[in-house]
């Protein structure tokens, strides 16, 4: 589409040569002739440059760009050319007049002209390709919410209804990418799984630090934990006498039969001879809300007996069972609603670099009341789609800071300054990763900003196979292929140990790079899928402060449970020191990341190569 007209533009600067040589051949001046050409030529890339890239594209699209662009030419070939060129100019022209007139203009024509409206012109340039739907922050069907295009991103707010559009899910699209999921009115819900890890490993190090108050009487408050009875029985003291005064199956829920479920709520409900009688009473446990859903009393459907196991989230789940309590065969609308932690109130201060749809920011605010939160998001934009499109509040009603502006240069200004107890890296992804947010100078500067408890979290995408599957799918192409002699044997070995050793290089170096500034003991490192198994997957690298206890995450008496949308409990597991090992010593090629040495695009490059399997 682009090489004709940029082969045609590429001729102007030789033909104008010419011309300007024959022109000033007599007078000797040929050669200051092809440098005045050339350098108004220089001249021109640079104002065109920095104009497109600073203003144009916020302005008028880069479909936009393009229509001014081929209008120009057209305009001047007109007044250059002949009739035929006159005619052909008209095309762009019209094109132009379609993708910007407003359709209030075009309403004012139709009082002359019946047969067009404002709704149809504007319906004729989508179809066209030459204008861009301007989307629906109030929709409840299967489209747009929003769509802008700013300096850095084509931004798209998708509207995807569930369960029958009784909720509505709004999905951030920047690029190409899937930045993060929101779900109206429902900030407890996180629908990524290294989400699911953030928060987690963040109950974790805030109840370590402190920074947080239970409520009176439960069980995630350390100074109240209940003792086990003699004979191993551990008491309940999550429930109150009135917690248990309420019918099991007549809770509310917000639309769509989601709820934010405290442990009071959850317990496991024993069989009564007579069912205990209604009342209005609400549990003494219930958390806090924040947000009010509309249409948000349902009634629960009456429980059908089955015989699938059960969790009781007031005591500690035994790990070897985990395997029957985490195949609920659940859907959507039957799915337990996370388990927020039982905080009362909370001074913990969190920076987020990046801001994507403010999902897991929002979430902080719901779990733990009181928390402050700083976001350092590079595009206003951005956060201009999620006030208009997600609901994120605005002006007065926030409660979120976001500073605009590069990551590092919020770091720069701050780590003198400013303490964090938890710092969220939201900023990466397989395609494109700000380099310098990835070196070790950065990482020591983002110490500084961490308190004596702090934690760093981010999240990389990346592959990682282990010795053992490599030798897995070697074997199994032996004997797919049927091969017997030894030679043959080891070339396949040898070429399934090459391709696989190519993945895993940005998380081993990144890792490899975070231990020199943390401390080879206060970095861990989670996934999303069963460790080397060779997908592409999202990586939690944990950096503290001080040595965190991150086992049976989602197990523990207290501990919040997030699940899957298919009804799983999410209990991440941190890598054993041999995949550990392996990932930082060998699949990191040894690479430290520097301000003068990052070559996270190399490294990222097999990862990005997947993208054309998906």
């Amino acid at each position: 589409m682009f090489f004709l007209p940029s082969l045609a533009m590429g001729t102007v600067s030789p033909v104008v040569a010419k011309l300007a040589v024959d022109r000033l051949r007599q007078v000797r001046r040929t050669g200051s002739a092809i440098g005045q050409v050339y350098a108004w030529g220089m001249v021109g890339s640079i104002l065109g440059t920095f104009l497109t890239g600073f203003f144009l594209i916020d302005y008028l699209g880069t479909k936009g760009v393009i229509l001014v662009i081929g209008t120009i030419l057209a305009l001047g070939a007109t007044f250059l050319g002949e009739l035929f060129d006159a005619l052909v100019a008209g095309i762009p022209l019209g094109l132009c007049v379609i993708a910007f007139t407003p359709p209030g203009w075009v309403d004012v024509v139709s009082k002359v002209i019946p047969a067009i409206n404002g709704k149809s012109f504007a319906e004729m340039g989508q179809n066209w390709g030459v204008r861009e739907p301007i989307g629906d922050p109030k929709t409840t069907d299967e489209e747009n919410a929003w769509i802008d295009e700013s300096d850095y991103y084509f931004i798209k707010v998708e509207n995807e209804p569930e369960e029958g559009g009784k909720i509505q899910r709004r999905t951030l699209v920047l690029d190409n990418l899937i930045h993060g999921y929101f779900i109206l009115d429902h900030p407890q819900r996180l629908d990524y799984d290294y989400e699911h890890i953030y928060a987690l490993v963040a109950y974790r190090a805030a109840k370590a630090g402190g920074q947080v108050t239970f409520k009176p009487g439960a069980d995630g408050e350390p100074a109240q934990e209940s003792k086990p009875k003699a004979g191993g029985e551990e008491k309940k003291t999550t429930s109150s006498p009135k917690a248990e005064e309420k019918p099991a199956g007549n809770e509310k829920k917000p639309a769509g039969g989601l709820r934010s479920v405290s442990p009071a709520d959850t317990q496991e409900k024993k069989p009564a001879a007579d069912p205990p009688k209604p009342t209005k009473t609400e549990p003494a446990s219930q958390p806090p809300k924040t947000v009010n859903a509309p249409n948000s009393a349902r009634p629960e459907p009456t429980p059908k007996p089955e015989s699938k196991p059960t969790i009781d989230l007031d005591k500690t789940i035994n790990i070897d069972s985990l395997k029957d309590l985490t195949n609920l065969d659940l859907d959507l609308e039957t799915a337990p609603e996370p388990v927020i932690p039982p905080v009362e109130s909370s001074k913990l201060k969190t920076l987020f670099l990046g801001g994507g749809a403010y999902c897991f920011q929002r979430h902080m605010q719901f779990a733990y009341p009181g928390t402050s939160v700083d976001v350092a998001e590079i595009d206003p934009a951005v956060t201009r789609a999620n006030q208009i499109a997600t609901g994120l509040p605005s002006g007065e009603k926030a409660t979120i800071q976001t500073y605009w502006g590069d990551a590092r240069q919020f770091v720069e200004l701050h780590q003198d300054t400013n303490k964090y107890d938890l710092i969220f890296g939201d900023a990466f992804n397989d395609f494109s990763v700000p380099w310098h947010l990835t070196t070790r100078e950065f990482n020591d500067k983002i110490k500084k900003m961490l308190t004596p408890n702090g934690v760093y979290m981010i999240n990389i995408i990346d592959a990682y196979y282990s010795d053992e599957q490599i030798e897995k799918q070697a074997e199994k192409e032996i004997q797919k292929q049927k091969v017997t002699d030894e030679a043959g044997k080891t070339a396949i070995r040898e070429k399934f140990r090459a391709r696989a050793l190519r993945f895993g290089g940005f998380v081993g170096a990144w890792t490899r790079t975070a231990r020199l500034t943390f401390g080879e003991n206060n970095v861990y490192l989670f996934g999303t899928d069963d460790p080397g198994r060779g997908r592409r997957e999202t990586f939690v690298v944990v950096a503290s402060m001080k040595p965190l206890d991150l086992q049976e995450l989602g197990l523990r008496q207290g501990d919040p449970r997030y699940y899957t949308p298919k009804g799983d409990l999410t209990t991440p597991k941190p890598y054993d020191k041999k995949d550990l090992d392996t990932i930082v010593d060998r699949r990191s090629r040894q690479i430290v990341l520097t301000d003068d040495f990052a070559p996270v695009e190399n490294l990222l490059a097999p990862v990005a190569e997947t993208r054309a399997e998906d």
